[in-house]
């Protein structure tokens, strides 16, 4: 019966029904009437779309173009609208059931829900069933209340435009009964902080349909669709939208706000009025599995802690989730890299070992890859829509939550080692505030800085590291593990009085502490010692970007790897000092390397090319020189004869020279490239280029040509020059938008870079002269050691698989310690009377 109601329903954006009936013995029969017999089956005939559904429209663009979710929203509010006053209600809208013909929507399935329904009488009531589809269920539906009115339809749309307009519904869950408890309980995130472009009358008229009251949602379905054009034509409750994942306490100005209210309507307002005692500060100690010692984010309501660590030595590095409501952390399953949270802490933002930027629900949404290029280290939420991280050259970028092109915000000065790191937005959303560190120094040399988003300009505020903000301070943390906090203006950027300790004993990483603050003065940090055991990766990695370990064991922490000219096998450098470490030797097939070198810190190794001999660099009573030995061990090593001080790398050619980087790399004064013969310290340069930094030169296979890297254009990218005449000035530039680490394939048909973040394929033509034909993008290298000054990774026989040493990471630490400190504002509050 009222699927034949339904079929009266005339109107462009209803999907209508031609006919129904009852099927029985496999034959129709339109005249039979409910109830006589019961082998009978319901059927209903609708007109076929040609197109698709929203959900999969959906499912394909995750979020469609405001303009388009506009429409589509007031085309079903019409439909709504038409059917309500005629006394018919949906009670089943979602995606799913909105199909689009020619782009237009079409509501199909109106009608069927109540009739169920009403076909199962009282029963449905008895056993709490109630219809609709959780995450766009109202309330009062998903509380099973019978009387459904229009509003519920209202909501409905709301969630669905919600979804349109943001990639999810409002509430999402593991299971249905974990959606319906969101619905019944929390307040939907508004949704300009992860999309500005949205309208606010827009994210204002969706709101006010998702409110849990009916009495509080727009009157009708037309008054939804005015309010989405900005229009004031509907009757609906003014309301106050509040993010949050749990029940809070009011805050006093939203308590002030509340009194005068009640103050207006001649209510007294005093008991509202009257100030919040004191919450206690509580410390205590978070007990974390082994190697939960990674970079801590925790939300803003302070209800989760969300850090990296490592689990059982099988088990490589896992995303933990700590709520303070639970007695022990849980693993996140299926991600792995530095995590951040959402502004509101629903969502988890992850920057992968292979520099992708995922974006995930902690409440079972799937993962989906807003961007690329990014290094694996902290990055930061901000309540501005954008998320802030490290990019490739070592330098801060900023991309939308919602994808989209990187902006680069910072830049590493040219004649440094420096990387700008744990970005934090301060609350006016102009400032950012972030670490500078030196990654030759270990972080030795960090400061903190604030750059201003307008204007781009920097500004130093002093030494420390990790900076976090909240209630008027400023927290950081010193190279000797002190916790500090210092008066700051935000607004100003500026400190304003004297610095305080908080704690000693905080754990330094790589120049950087783990300090975390949440809006509501939960406070989480990380003391201990870290171990000093650094361990890197040895892999063989396809040009698909597919690897595998080399080495079923780690020797420790690997800086440099060079094959040998047949490429039987390599000799590695293992980190024992700050510049260098021991050489060793491994032949491929083998799986335990041995010893090489005995003595002294030893860098940049290079074979001759017969294979008979290798040489390296390394300090020697406060000198640099080089030094050489048989490949087969036979001899001690001697020094090699070289012109120019501080001779860091060499490249041997076939014809008895050597090409020379000369300097450390931090100044174009000290950093060139020169050649000699081989047992003469006669030097000639190899290049013009007096103010620019020259390093990392590789011959190629054929002895023709020397590539080489070069600032002199301000940023580093790859030239070629030939061999053995560079005189010529003849100069070509390979890479196109930076480049780094050079090296030949082993046809000389391509040469092999490092730029933006992606291994790169430059392939070369020498006939009749050296031309670039291509350039092609192999797979991201964030995850691995990138270093502009050395190419730390070399090319195996047959041009298709690379040697690619992992960026090291930190030993398991046994002593760290996670100290969370509740309401830590109070006692801010105190030290500022």
């Amino acid at each position: 019966t009222e699927i034949k109601v339904t079929a009266n329903l005339q109107h462009p954006h209803i999907l209508g029904l031609i006919d129904s009936g009852i099927v029985t013995d496999g034959h129709p029969d339109p005249e039979r009437r409910e109830g006589e017999g019961s082998r009978g089956l319901l059927y209903y005939v609708m007109p076929y779309v040609s197109g698709e559904s929203l959900r999969s429209r959906i499912a394909r663009d995750k979020q469609l173009p405001i303009e388009d979710a506009v429409r589509l929203s007031k085309e079903v509010a019409s439909a709504l609208d038409y059917a309500h006053r005629q006394g018919v209600v949906h009670r089943d809208i979602k995606p799913e059931n909105i199909l689009l013909q020619d782009g237009q929507a079409l509501v199909a399935d109106f009608g069927i829900a109540l009739a169920v329904q009403q076909a199962g009488g009282s029963r449905m009531t008895q056993t709490g069933m109630s219809l609709g589809t959780p995450a766009y269920m109202s309330p009062e539906q998903a509380m099973g209340e019978r009387d459904i009115g229009p509003r519920s339809d209202v909501y409905a749309l709301g969630a669905m435009t919600y979804e349109m307009l943001t990639g999810e519904p409002p509430f999402t869950g593991p299971n249905s009964q974990a959606i319906v408890a969101k619905v019944l309980t929390e307040i939907p995130r508004p949704m300009r902080p992860a999309r500005p472009s949205i309208p606010p009358a827009v994210e204002h008229a969706v709101l006010v349909a998702l409110q849990k009251l009916p009495a509080d949602r727009f009157g009708s379905a037309r008054d939804f669709a005015d309010a989405l054009d900005g229009k004031g034509g509907g009757t609906y409750a003014s309301t106050v939208v509040l993010s949050a994942t749990r029940p809070t306490r009011p805050t006093r100005p939203v308590l002030i706000a509340a009194g005068a209210l009640l103050a207006t309507s001649g209510v007294a307002a005093w008991t509202l009025l009257r100030a919040d005692p004191p919450r206690p500060v509580r410390r205590y100690e978070v007990l974390p599995p082994q190697g939960f010692g990674g970079p801590l984010s925790i939300s803003p309501d302070g209800a989760l802690i969300l850090a990296s660590g490592r689990g059982d030595s099988a088990s490589g590095q896992y995303l933990w989730l700590r709520r303070l409501d639970q007695v022990a952390p849980s693993v996140i399953p299926g991600l792995q890299g530095v995590p951040f949270l959402s502004p509101d802490g629903t969502e988890l933002g992850v920057i992968t070992p292979d520099g992708r930027i995922i974006r995930a629900g902690l409440t079972g949404a799937a993962p989906r890859t807003i961007g690329d290029s990014a290094r694996p280290r902290p990055a930061w939420w901000g309540r501005d829509g954008f998320i802030y991280y490290t990019n490739m050259d070592f330098g801060l970028s900023r991309r939308s939550a919602e994808g989209g092109p990187a902006e680069v915000l910072t830049h590493t000065r040219p004649d440094s080692n420096e990387i700008h790191e744990r970005p934090l937005l301060l609350p006016s959303s102009r400032t950012l505030l972030f670490g500078t560190t030196d990654v030759v120094l270990s972080g030795r040399l960090a400061l903190m800085l604030a750059l201003d988003l307008d204007t781009k300009q920097v500004t130093t505020l002093g030494p420390g590291t990790s900076p976090v903000y909240g209630h008027g301070y400023l927290m950081y943390g010193t190279s000797d593990g002190t916790l500090i906090r210092v008066p700051f203006d935000p607004d100003r950027v500026e400190i304003k009085g004297n610095a305080e300790t908080v704690t000693t004993g905080l754990r330094i990483a790589g120049g950087n502490a783990n300090i975390a603050l949440s809006d509501d003065g939960t406070l989480v940090y990380q003391t201990g010692t870290v171990s000093a055991g650094r361990f890197s990766t040895l892999s063989l990695v396809h040009r698909s970007g597919a690897a595998r370990p080399l080495l079923s064991t780690r020797q420790g922490n690997y800086e440099s790897v060079r094959l040998s000219p047949r490429g039987d096998r390599l000799v590695l450098v293992v980190a024992n000092g700050s510049d260098g470490g021991d050489l060793y030797m491994l032949r491929l097939g083998d799986s335990v390397p041995t010893r090489f070198s005995f003595q002294g810190v030893n860098t940049h190794p290079a074979w001759t090319p017969d294979g008979k001999r290798i040489a390296w660099s390394a300090p020697e009573a406060g000198v640099r020189r080089l030094m050489w030995q048989a490949a087969d061990g036979s001899e001690r090593p001697t020094p090699l004869p070289s012109s120019g001080a501080d001779p860091f790398e060499i490249e041997f050619t076939h014809d008895g020279h050597m090409v020379v980087r000369t300097g450390n790399g931090l100044t174009a004064a000290d950093t060139d490239l020169l050649s000699f013969r081989v047992g003469s310290d006669s030097a000639t340069p190899f290049t013009a280029a007096p103010q620019a930094r020259e390093a990392a030169p590789r011959l190629s296979p054929d002895g023709r040509w020397v590539a080489y890297v070069s600032n002199q254009t301000g940023r580093f990218e790859i030239y070629v020059r030939p061999w053995p005449d560079p005189g010529t000035g003849a100069v070509w530039q390979v890479s196109d938008g930076g480049g780094q680490e050079p090296v030949w394939a082993r046809s000389g048909r391509e040469l092999f870079y490092k730029s933006g973040g992606n291994f790169v394929s430059a392939q070369i033509s020498t006939n009749p002269g050296f031309a670039v034909a291509k350039r092609s993008r192999l797979f991201p290298v964030a995850g691995y050691l990138n270093l502009p000054m050395h190419a730390r990774y070399d090319v195996m026989p047959g041009d298709s698989t690379f040697l690619l040493i992992g960026e090291p990471s930190v030993g398991t630490t046994e002593d760290s310690h996670t100290v969370v400190v509740e309401n830590y504002f109070e006692e801010l509050k105190r030290s500022a009377r």
